[in-house]
Formats: structure tokens, sequence, C-alpha cells
């Protein structure tokens, strides 16, 4: 019996039939006349890219919609800049010290005209309120304008929604934070407004090149803004939704009981700092529209209240369902109150110097903030019952 092969590879080919076989192949390699067309489309599309980014980086800087690359311009027509970047550098650049208070908080506290706080609080005052102000950017801006601008009195405005948010909005252009109250560098800061996205950029250009009648401008001298011209504030006050909330408004979302912990936190440290050094320290609650509070968990409400009143010795309370939370005419949308109402509320701030001997709205302190939640929990489950009856 023959042995098994130990070599299994074919036989070699002649030279003649490999030859034979190659020629008989097709050529795999791209011909040389597709090179350069190649390399010409991949040049054009690049050319295009760079193009296009080169377009996005000179109308973000020559627009520069949110102030961020040019804070001192003021805002653009009726495009609400990032107010973290903008006052902050007002007050860098202009001087802070002229200033005796500051009013802290989100967009609601726009409508408290400055001259209004003036007389509720004398002296002069600065609105440092910017959009979706969270319980952290407050203590941050707080921080920073006790260390900067050394005011006397700082009042923060607060209401039980504004406690179930987040600390921060990621990379959301119009709330992003500067470095200067904990934001990312001032390289990778700037670099998020040098490349706008397309619609930032139309909506810019929209109104330089097709302007609206003035909605919204910022007064960067004191901070407020919202100011709107007689006739459309005259057509919004006939508005039919407006006074009809109760159709139009949106339950809020449920309240993270763990991001109120978290906050109440926060706002016993800022309480505590500004304590330290010697900065008067005022909080003040907004009315809740009558329709986003019927929505709310009462006791939860009641609960915050009182420990706001514990924290910092020193609440306005102007909560719970009263005169000025149930006029819907005074809202123009579920979460906002126009000028009227802020002005009725600082005319009321004014004369708060003691607990009131009865009803809701008035000062509170810590000894006082237990009677807050008491008076607040009776108030919100007698609206309840009345609406049960109806």
């Amino acid at each position: 019996m023959d042995a098994a092969p130990t070599n299994l590879r074919p036989p070699s080919l002649s030279q003649a039939h490999a030859q034979g076989l190659e020629a008989s192949m097709p050529d795999l390699q791209p011909p040389r006349s597709m090179l350069p067309g190649a390399r010409r489309y991949a040049a054009v599309v690049v050319g295009i890219v760079l193009l296009l980014a080169l377009a996005t980086l000179a109308a973000s800087v020559a627009l520069d919609p949110y102030r961020v690359l040019w804070p001192n311009r003021g805002n653009l027509r009726n495009f609400e800049p990032n107010e973290r970047a903008t006052k902050l550098a007002q007050l860098s650049t202009s001087g802070c010290a002229q200033f005796d208070g500051f009013v802290l908080g989100a967009s609601r506290a726009n409508f408290y005209p400055t001259a209004s706080v003036e007389a509720a609080f004398g002296g002069r005052w600065y609105n440092m309120t910017v959009a979706g102000e969270t319980m952290a950017g407050m203590r941050r801006r707080g921080l920073w304008l006790m260390d900067h601008c050394r005011p006397t009195h700082l009042v923060i405005t607060v209401d039980p929604l504004q406690f179930g948010w987040g600390p921060d909005y990621g990379t959301d252009l119009l709330r992003g934070e500067p470095p200067e109250t904990g934001g990312p560098s001032r390289m990778r800061f700037l670099l998020r407004y040098l490349f706008l996205p397309p619609h930032a950029i139309w909506l810019a250009a929209r109104e330089v090149l097709f302007p609206r009648p003035i909605l919204y401008e910022i007064n960067l001298a004191d901070g407020t803004h919202f100011q709107r011209d007689a006739d459309l504030a005259t057509a919004a006050a006939h508005s039919p939704r407006r006074g009809h909330l109760a159709v139009v408004c949106h339950a809020p979302e449920p309240i993270r009981r763990d991001n109120m912990a978290a906050n109440l936190a926060l706002l016993e440290d800022l309480a505590a700092q500004a304590k330290a050094r010697g900065v008067r320290l005022t909080a003040l609650a907004h009315p809740v529209n009558q329709n986003q509070l019927a929505a709310m968990e009462f006791p939860q409400v009641a609960a915050w209240a009182e420990a706001v009143a514990r924290i910092t010795d020193r609440l306005l309370f102007f909560g719970g369902f009263n005169a000025l939370s149930m006029d819907d005419s005074r809202f123009f949308d579920a979460s906002h109150f126009d000028e009227l109402l802020g002005q009725q509320v600082m005319q009321l701030a004014a004369g708060m110097t003691t607990t009131p001997p009865d009803g809701l709205i008035g000062l509170y302190d810590a000894a006082t903030a237990p009677l807050l939640r008491e008076r607040l929990m009776a108030n919100l489950a007698g609206r309840r019952r009345r609406r049960a009856r109806r």
C-alpha cells in the first residue's frame, strides 16, 4: 500500500499556462482616467463644506444673536440673548458697585419693573433675572454678585415649580452658563456661538432684513426687558386667548422630590453665604396662576413654602389662591404675568413689615413658617372643596 502524500500543494502551472490565465482575467484597478475626476469631486465637496463653514462663522460673528461675542451691543430685535452672559459682561464692564441690590430669578421676574422694585426696597437696583433660572444658577449668580459687586440686599424670586428643576441646561445656547458662574472654559463657551445652527441664523437674519414691530428688547442699564409697544399691548389685551387660560393651560410636570431636596439645600447654602457677608436676603414667592396651582400636589407646595420661610428667615409670600393668582387677564400665558401685576406685587411688598394677623399674603420668617404652612394648606384645600362642589 502506497504511503500518503506529504505535500498537498497543487502542482505548479507552467509559465505559459499562467500567463494565459492572467491575460484572461479582467483588470480590477480603476482606469487611470478616473483618478483626476475623483480628486476633482472630492475637492469640490471639501470646498463647499469649507465655504458653508466660513459662511456660518461669518454670519454667527456678524449677527451674534445671543450677544455672547459682542455682549454690549444690546439684544437683537425680538431675539432673546443669553442673559447669563450679557448681564454679567455689562456689570463687569460698566461697574456694579453702583447698585444696592439685585433681583434674581427666572423669566417671570422680568415683569417686576426696576422702578417698582426700587420703590419697594429703596436704593438702586438691577434686574439679574435670566431665562429658565434654576436654584443652582441663583446660587452661582448670587455668590458672584456678592464677591464682585458688594450689594447690601438680594431678592430671590421663587415658586414651587422652579424647585423641581435640575441644575443646568447642558449645551442650550440661550441658557448656556458662562465660565465666570460655573460654565465651561472661555474657549469652549465661545466656540458654541461661533457656529450657530441654521435656524438661529435665519431667525436673527429675518429680524435684520424684515424687521417687525418691537415685541422684545432688553435694557442692559438696569436689566429689565420684555418691553412692548402700545399697539401690540392693546392687541394682546383683547386676544381671544387672554382671560381663558383654563382652556389653554397645560398642567405642569410633577415636581421631582429629589430635585426639591437638592434645591432647598442650595438655598440654605446661599442664605448662609449671604448672612456671613452681611447681605440681606429676601425671598419673594410669585403669584402662581390658578390653573397651574390647581394641578400641583398641595401638601408638597405647603411644605416647600414652610421650608423657604424657615431657611431665608424672610419670605414675602404671594402664593396660593388669591386675587392676584386668579385674575387670568393679568397672565399672558400659564407661567408669566404682566407688568401691571408685577407693579401690584411690588406695591404690596413695600408695606410688608410683619406677618399678617390673618389671611395668607404677607411676610413670614423662620418663627412663623409653620403658620404659613397651616394657612396655605387651608387655602388650597378650601379652593379644592369649592371646585368639587361646582
